[in-house]
């Protein structure tokens, strides 16, 4: 349930962060691709890959240009984590005499509960991509039935045509060629990543001289050289992923575009240059083909998946500028790194200034919290964070925040409590309440100081409330449990511990507890000479 309660808190925010920085580096492509226009289009289709690469990094990867505000709010957040909390353990120490503000909390105002919108975000998210989902699982499965309704090519000199472009091209590997029942409509194409077969219309097969089979034959098998039919899955994944994103879609229309360009430049490069035949095949498929092969979006490419872009790319090879298929040179692979850094780098920069208030706003209010605990609530000796909740605001101006900890009650009761604290706009503390079904009880266990695991339980717990300086740990080594005089038990930890978050240092301690698991000593393992 709370790796449930984790998703639905962390996915939309992840959302949000990812949108806008595809949006900004889709703006930067765009760009960089008018003024690439003369280039080739295998490089405009790489161009519009880093878009979709970006999508399969981390959220985080970027590299901003001005770190100036990042830092800045980096600071701020850190203030109230790492440094507001261990002061606060090291101020509230047990007094038998409560605060007064503790005692008159319970009859301040209350607060308006904290609106779970991030649940309601990931489920609106969730149903139409499942949705989407199915509906290409469902093609898919069609796709896999039209295959098995195929039957197998068996004209001689097609089959030997096939073989001859597949060496030109040098596609290894096993092809597959079938004809489309005759009840089905649908223009050529490649079908299946692992096992790649091509799909001819009937009368393609069977009444189409060699010479016009050939550059589509070579325009199918470029798709296999390309390895397009593996990224196009990669295209629908992510569609579904962010379905509700229309540079996503945008994108993804380019890069097809790009690709049927590139195929062509392949094809006719490895028809000897003969475009104009290659048109003549081309012109040919759309005067005899009525529909698109169905479903190639999901599982393969066509040679008429744009047929409304046919006749552009006719044309295209009938300039006089037009020119063949040529290989990415270094120049043109260091423009694309440039390009690919670039990128990333400046949508970075704008992602994060576009979350800064929010993070700015969230920040201030968990510094606000910290400081009410600086002054009240006296009998929570130690607290461990749990989990802060988003911002709200209601029609009067106060802002609350919610926020679940552990709170040891004078050492004594573990409670998790999960309690919405409200400031005005001012800053000034307004109420605080407790959430539905909350506080929550926690029984400690009996200490086990028979095993390790046991031992290694109890060193924890000793963490949890001291050390304050060390901000984070890295366990190393753990030892073997050794009893000595009187019942105690020893056991030895080594570790690296990050000293307020700056200074990282290794200790090998020893930590001794008596037969009732409390606490005797932690010494050196080996004592400074």
């Amino acid at each position: 349930m709370e790796t449930v309660q984790g998703f639905a808190s962390e996915w939309p925010q992840y959302l949000w962060s990812m949108s806008w920085q595809v949006a900004v580096l889709a703006a930067f492509v765009w760009v960089v691709s008018l003024l690439c226009r003369r280039a080739s289009p295998s490089f405009r289709y790489w161009l519009w890959m880093v878009v979709l690469l970006r999508l399969c990094l981390p959220v985080h990867i970027g590299v901003s240009l001005g770190i100036g505000d990042e830092v800045r709010l980096a600071a701020e957040h850190t203030a109230t984590t790492v440094l507001y909390e261990p002061v606060i353990a090291t101020i509230l120490q047990p007094h038998p005499v409560s605060s007064p503000a503790a005692s008159n909390l319970t009859a301040a105002a209350e607060s308006p509960h904290d609106f779970p919108w991030h649940t309601l975000v990931a489920w609106a998210w969730l149903a139409p991509a499942a949705g989407f989902a199915m509906l290409v699982l469902y093609r898919r499965y069609r796709v896999q039935g039209l295959l098995r309704a195929c039957a197998p090519v068996t004209r001689p000199e097609l089959i030997a045509l096939l073989l001859e472009c597949a060496r030109r091209l040098g596609v290894r590997g096993q092809i597959g060629l079938v004809t489309l029942p005759e009840s089905r409509g649908g223009g050529p194409a490649v079908i299946g990543v692992w096992r790649p077969t091509i799909v001819l219309p009937p009368s393609m097969a069977n009444t189409w001289d060699i010479e016009d089979l050939e550059p589509i034959l070579l325009h199918e098998l470029a798709h296999v050289r390309r390895n397009d039919l593996l990224i196009n899955v990669l295209q629908i994944v992510l569609q579904t992923v962010y379905f509700f994103h229309p540079v996503i879609w945008y994108a993804n229309a380019r890069i097809r575009h790009e690709r049927e360009l590139a195929c062509d430049d392949l094809a006719v490069l490895h028809s000897g240059g003969r475009q104009r035949r290659y048109g003549r095949s081309m012109l040919r498929v759309i005067e005899e083909t009525q529909v698109t092969a169905p479903a190639l979006w999901v599982s393969g490419a066509g040679i008429t998946e744009r047929r409304n872009s046919l006749s552009g790319r006719i044309l295209r090879m009938t300039e006089k500028t037009y020119r063949a298929h040529k290989p990415l040179g270094r120049l043109s692979l260091a423009a694309l790194a440039v390009v690919a850094l670039l990128g990333i780098a400046i949508a970075g920069e704008n992602a994060v200034q576009a979350s800064a208030p929010l993070e700015k706003a969230k920040a201030e209010m968990m510094g606000r919290v910290e400081d009410f605990f600086l002054h009240n609530f006296r009998d929570v000796t130690s607290r461990k964070s749990l989990e802060w909740g988003d911002v709200t605001a209601d029609d009067k101006g106060n802002s609350s925040i919610r926020y679940k900890y552990q709170a040891s009650i004078w050492d004594k009761q573990t409670k998790i409590m999960n309690q919405v604290f409200t400031f005005d706009a001012k800053g000034e503390f307004v109420a605080v309440k407790d959430e539905k079904g909350f506080p929550q009880d926690v029984v400690k266990q009996a200490a086990d100081t028979s095993t390790k695991d046991g031992l290694q339980a109890l060193v924890e717990d000793f963490f949890s409330k001291n050390f304050r300086d060390i901000t984070a740990r890295k366990s190393i080594e753990w030892g073997e449990p050794t009893k000595g005089d009187a019942g105690n038990v020893s056991i030895r930890y080594k570790y690296e511990a990050t000293i307020w978050d700056k200074d990282k240092i290794v200790q090998d301690k020893v930590f001794t507890f008596n037969a009732n698991g409390e606490f005797v000593s932690v010494e050196d393992a080996q004592p400074a000479k």
